[in-house]
């Protein structure tokens, strides 16, 4: 993977984690995690925290925090690609969505009683998380997935058109 920053997002910004990590983004997430838990974590991770909580910072002065000041997770994301000078084309589908691993490629044999007949006949790639133990493929979900990407990547070019007029 071309970069090494990591994030853990805060409740309040739950979707753009699903964003980050969808592009590759190493982003750690808990729901419902007490601050002084989420700090501790994100220091000791090396991690930056991602929030719309504007007393984080001052609450924790030495902690590496990026306040969003929007709820919609497409800005929300500009704002952090933008921040950090990060690419969107980073890496998509190489990190789990439910638990943040990378995925590692894997060979169909493998896996083939976990995989149904008519997809292991049809497609030749497959990534496996090895935390979550969870088997992918490049299936009508990925599809759907791909669109959503392009539809976003469209919108944060505007984004950008419109900061540069």
């Amino acid at each position: 993977m071309e970069s090494d920053i990591r994030f853990f997002a805060d409740d309040m910004v739950g979707r753009l984690c699903w964003w980050l990590r969808m592009i590759g983004y190493d982003t750690a997430y808990e729901r419902d995690i007490e601050d002084e838990e989420l700090a501790r974590r994100a220091q000791e991770e090396d991690r930056i925290v991602l929030t719309r909580d504007t007393t984080l910072a001052e609450r924790y002065p030495d902690l590496s925090v990026l306040v969003l000041p929007t709820d919609r997770p497409e800005v929300q994301l500009w704002l952090v690609l933008k921040t950090y000078q990060l690419d969107y084309d980073h890496a998509w589908f190489s990190r789990c969505l439910v638990c943040n691993d990378e995925l590692l490629p894997v060979h169909k044999e493998k896996y083939a009683e976990r995989i149904p007949p008519h997809v292991l006949e049809t497609l030749d790639e497959f990534w496996y998380c090895r935390s979550c133990d969870q088997l992918f493929w490049k299936g009508t979900h990925h599809r759907n997935m791909m669109m959503k990407l392009e539809r976003l990547k469209e919108r944060l070019q505007k984004m950008e058109e419109q900061r540069g007029r």
